[in-house]
């Protein structure tokens, strides 16, 4: 019988280097836009949050109307993450 070789030859090692940096190049990218993502998710999610807190503060200071109480709507949705 013959014995395979599980040695690979010096012209596969380049080859294989290569694709290990494409990959890391690939997770790098990936990773960099689900942070991205998430920091503009959560700036997303403040400003909504500030925008239905001076709303509501429509109903107790300043003309005192219950146009105000339109803010707990980006309030909730800031809130519960919709």
């Amino acid at each position: 019988m013959k014995e395979q070789s599980t040695e690979t030859g010096p012209e596969s090692r380049p080859a294989w280097e290569s694709l290990e940096a494409l990959a890391r190049q690939g997770v790098q990218r990936l990773l960099q836009q689900l942070l991205e993502d998430e920091v503009e998710e959560v700036w997303e999610r403040v400003l909504r949050s500030v925008l239905g807190v001076i709303l509501l503060a429509l109903v107790v200071i300043g003309p005192k109307t219950w146009w105000g109480l339109v803010g707990v709507i980006p309030l909730g949705t800031a809130l519960w993450g919709w």
